[in-house]
């Protein structure tokens, strides 16, 4: 049974070029679709293309709002990449 209080989070992949704004671009579509990221990482990318990072990041709501978003910000970023939905993991000290 699905415990009611778990909140299913949805991870999003995208690639921005290391430019100004170009984050802040992403950032600011996830706003206009009232989405907001709990968590956010960037790194190096490993793609061929030059100064280039790719950044993941975690959502709690998702849905048509989601891939709305998701489609929009194909025109800010080199690649877009919804890597799917998972619940909360649990802490274990």
């Amino acid at each position: 049974m699905k415990d009611p209080t778990s909140v299913e989070r949805h991870s999003v992949l995208f690639s921005v070029k290391d430019c100004g704004r170009s984050l802040q671009n992403c950032l600011d579509t996830f706003s206009r679709f009232n989405l907001t990221p709990t968590k956010i990482e960037t790194r190096p990318s490993r793609s061929d293309a030059a100064n280039c990072h790719d950044v993941f990041v975690d959502l709690e709501r998702g849905g048509e709002d989601l891939v709305k978003c998701c489609e929009e910000l194909k025109s800010h970023c080199l690649n877009v990449q919804l890597l799917g939905t998972h619940g909360e993991v649990q802490w274990f000290p």
